[in-house]
């Protein structure tokens, strides 16, 4: 084996382990180990930039973020609680109904992440 194969294998058991443990942020592990990568020269950086902002990484970030003010804003509440009166056969067909027109028109993840 090369050198730049022992050190990726260093790097993805000590990722796994990390992870396994849990006790620091995956994000930050992840970027831990990508960052070690770049250091040694086995990613270049104009690759890692690249893959750092990536547009549908960010249309995900941005689309959950707008779930998150949604969620927070009043105007949601009243909706969910409109379509939550009533019987519970009613406020079902209402809420499937209404989760099927979003996501035909909309980002599933962000329909998903509204309903929770």
């Amino acid at each position: 084996m090369i050198w730049q194969q022992v050190a990726v294998a260093i790097g993805l058991v000590a990722l796994v382990a990390l992870l396994v443990r849990g006790k620091h942020a995956p994000a930050a592990i992840f970027a831990g180990v990508a960052f070690g990568f770049i250091l040694l020269g086995l990613i270049p950086m104009q690759d890692a930039l690249r893959q750092m902002t990536n547009p549908g990484v960010i249309t995900v970030a941005v689309v959950l973020l707008l779930s998150v003010v949604l969620d927070k804003s009043r105007l949601l509440e009243s909706m969910a609680e409109a379509l939550v009166a009533g019987s519970y056969r009613g406020a079902l067909v209402r809420l499937l109904g209404t989760t099927a027109l979003y996501s035909a028109f909309i980002n599933n993840t962000a329909v998903v992440a509204s309903l929770y």
